[in-house]
């Protein structure tokens, strides 16, 4: 199969690293995968946060469409116009787009073009496609299959789709979970010493571990506020954080400061040569909001890692862990999530049994072969 996936963004966040991972992994079995994604502006970060030198480092070619941060409507006749030369000397077999943008740039594409190329679409938000004119157009006319993290949004999606009279079929919906390498998170070994001894963490301790951008929107207040509750019953609990963010003093350095949490709570930043290490000196996790990647794969390298999780109940998240079995779901209120915080923290057997449960799920749920596997009988399945 020859295959064109968009991506309109440079960023090495959110949904680049998984719509990579998919590229490699069909062309891992032989098909011809192109990725067409923006260009990094001139003053950016490292080449090794940009999508385009990623992708060209790990040997897919990417194809560079034009920014054009005043009009998307310049923006759509630019890239088509690109895009259509690019089509005219390379038979596509499948368009798969990654975001509305990009699904209005295939689908304009097919006014222009003497053969018709499938059209896929994913929705990496996590959470139901926001209804709109353009959405129904796009599902209506050019869609030949979307795709979705769980079953639970397929089917909230499909509901959705029906009330604004989209005639999309459910037979051209699926639901395939986010995926990550799941590799390294199982080979990770025991906490290192001197690491802890860093982080002021003692062999009693029991480390609580938030691997999120540091954002007004991710609920850190309620977590805070949680940590205040469960300490009165563990004084020993300690809340590792991972993360940066612009407003970092205004969402945590105060607020832990005036709840008096400055030796239970570890701020760390960001972290990438020691990733590993960090996560190995969390006992379990904690995931309140889901970020731009919709398919939160935080928590799933921590589920990888032997890790259990409590999520809230909000966007996928319940759809990735199993209440009571390898985590906890819970209304994140700060009453709920501190007697969560507590469950987890007083009952060591209880967590190791969630860890091997959450391993075990994301090995077979969750891995980049497993989620290359479904994509491709997607794409066979609309070919025939």
């Amino acid at each position: 199969m020859r295959i064109l996936h968009i991506y309109s963004d440079w960023k090495w966040t959110g949904p680049s690293e998984p719509i990579l991972n998919l590229c490699l992994g069909l062309k891992k079995h032989g098909h011809d995968v192109r990725l067409a994604c923006l260009p990094a502006p001139f003053v950016c970060a490292p080449k090794k946060r940009i999508l385009p030198s990623v992708a060209m480092g790990k040997g897919i070619d990417p194809f560079i469409i034009k920014p054009n941060k005043l009009a998307k409507v310049i923006m759509l006749w630019q890239n088509t116009r690109r895009l259509l030369y690019y089509l005219k000397h390379n038979k596509i077999d499948i368009i798969h787009a990654h975001s509305t943008f990009d699904h209005h740039l295939a689908g304009n594409l097919l006014n222009y073009i003497s053969y018709r190329p499938k059209i896929v679409r994913t929705n990496h938000t996590g959470y139901p496609l926001t209804p709109s004119l353009r959405s129904k157009s796009l599902l209506s006319n050019s869609t030949d299959a979307y795709i979705t993290f769980s079953e639970s949004l397929r089917q909230r999606d499909m509901k959705y789709f029906s009330e604004y009279k989209a005639t999309i079929t459910p037979d051209k919906t699926w639901a395939v979970g986010g995926a990550i390498n799941t590799t390294p998170f199982m080979s990770m070994g025991q906490p290192n010493r001197e690491l802890k001894a860093r982080y002021g963490i003692v062999d009693d301790d029991v480390v609580v571990g938030i691997i999120a951008r540091v954002q007004r929107h991710r609920r850190f207040h309620i977590l805070l506020w949680a940590m205040a509750r469960a300490l009165k019953e563990i004084p020993g609990l300690k809340l590792l954080i991972l993360g940066r963010g612009t407003y970092y003093k205004d969402i945590l350095v105060d607020p832990i400061k005036k709840l008096g949490l400055g030796n239970n709570v570890i701020l760390s930043g960001y972290h990438i040569s020691d990733y590993y290490d960090m996560i190995s000196l969390m006992d379990f996790g904690v995931y309140l909001v889901p970020g731009s990647d919709g398919s939160c794969r935080a928590v799933l390298e921590l589920m990888s890692s032997g890790k259990p999780v409590i999520a809230a109940r909000r966007g996928i998240l319940p759809d990735i862990i199993d209440d009571g079995r390898n985590g906890l779901v819970v209304d994140d209120r700060p009453d709920n999530l501190a007697d969560a915080l507590v469950a987890l923290a007083i009952d060591k057997e209880k967590r190791m049994q969630f860890g091997i449960n959450a391993r075990a799920k994301a090995i077979q749920e969750f891995s980049i072969e497993k989620q290359v596997d479904k994509i491709m009988g997607i794409y066979e399945k609309i070919l025939r």
